[in-house]
């Protein structure tokens, strides 16, 4: 894959995990082993690259790990307003 393929499948992947937040207000979540396999491919790429080029995707990849992690945080944070919901019905 060449740097700016790389790029691209990084850009994509964005774009699901953009998705997946709207969709868990809809009550439905990314399947994200298939999201593992798709981010693992893109790293090994990435490990095949000449430094300068490695470089040049640093940034693309930084942001899909800051929007990977603001979906993890939004899941537990739908998580517990849900385990809070099922406190309160509880009493």
């Amino acid at each position: 894959m060449t740097k700016d393929e790389i790029i691209s499948e990084i850009e994509a992947l964005r774009s699901i995990v953009a998705m997946g937040k709207d969709k868990l207000k809809e009550g439905q979540y990314l399947d994200m082993n298939a999201m593992q396999a798709k981010v693992d491919g893109a790293c090994e790429a990435v490990a095949e690259l000449s430094p300068e080029d490695a470089s040049e995707v640093r940034e693309p990849l930084n942001a899909l790990l800051n929007d990977l992690k603001a979906y993890a945080d939004y899941i537990s944070e739908i998580s517990d307003e849900q385990q809070g919901g099922d406190a309160e019905a509880g009493r």
